[in-house]
C-alpha cells in the first residue's frame, strides 16, 4: 500500500491526475510483479498484490524512480506487508478482498502516517525485514535531499547515461556534469540498488 504524504496541500485535481498517471504507469511496467495490480483505492492511496517481496522492492524503486523523472511534485509513503488473503485474488484490481493481511497492512498505513518514515516492511523473515527497513530508509535519506531542479539530471543518471553523454544532452561542460554526479551521490544510490538486490538473493 501507498499513498501521498500531505496530499492536501496544492491543487486537489491536478495532484490527483499526476497520481494516477504514476500508478498506472508502473502498473503497465511491472505487470510480472503483481497478482493484482496497483489499484486507486482512495483519491491519495493504492493497494496492490505483489508476486513477492522482491517484487516489492522492484515496484518500490521503479516508482521513486518514476516519480523523479515526472518531476510531479509529491512523494509517497509505502507500506509492503506479508500475510495471508482469505478471499480470491482478484487480477484485474485490488479491490475487494478480505484477509489479515490486507487488514494489517492498512493498520501499519494509518500508524506510518504519524512517522517521519516513508518506507516500512513488515515480514516473516526478521533479518531481512531489518536489513530492508534500514537500505530503504538510507535510500530515502538520500532522495529527499535531492532538490527538484537536479531531477532531470538525476533520472538521466538513473538510465545509466555516462556524464559524457548527460552533458551532450544537456549542452553543458563535461566537467562540469562530472562534479555534479559527484555531489548528487549517484554512486551511493547504485550501491544502495545494489544492496537491495543482493538482500533479495537470500532467502
Amino acid at each position: 500500500m501507498a499513498d501521498i504524504i500531505n496530499s492536501r496541500k496544492g491543487k486537489q485535481a491536478l495532484l490527483m491526475k499526476k497520481f494516477k498517471s504514476i500508478v498506472d504507469e508502473i502498473s503497465t511496467r511491472n505487470e510480472s510483479n503483481f497478482h493484482s495490480p496497483p489499484t486507486i483505492t482512495l483519491g491519495d492511496e493504492f493497494q496492490a498484490i505483489a508476486t513477492s517481496v522482491e517484487s516489492c522492492c522492484e515496484v518500490l524503486i521503479n516508482m521513486e524512480e518514476l516519480i523523479l523523472e515526472k518531476e510531479v511534485g509529491f512523494k509517497l509513503r509505502y507500506v509492503v506487508y506479508e500475510g495471508t488473503i482469505d478471499t480470491k485474488i482478484n487480477k484485474k484490481i485490488a479491490y475487494g478482498m478480505l484477509g489479515d493481511g490486507l487488514t494489517k497492512a492498512r493498520i501499519r498505513m494509518n500508524d506510518l502516517k504519524t512517522s517521519k518514515n516513508r518506507f516500512e516492511f513488515t515480514l516473516d523473515d526478521t533479518p531481512k525485514m531489518k536489513l530492508l527497513n534500514d537500505i530503504y530508509w538510507i535510500m530515502a535519506s538520500q532522495i529527499d535531499a535531492w532538490k527538484p531542479k537536479d531531477y532531470h539530471l538525476i533520472s538521466l543518471f538513473i538510465k545509466e547515461h555516462s556524464y559524457k553523454e548527460i552533458a551532450n544532452i544537456m549542452e553543458k561542460d563535461n566537467s562540469l556534469i562530472w562534479r555534479r554526479k559527484k555531489s548528487l551521490d549517484m554512486e551511493q544510490y547504485q550501491r544502495i540498488k545494489n544492496i537491495i538486490h543482493t538482500i533479495n538473493l537470500y532467502e
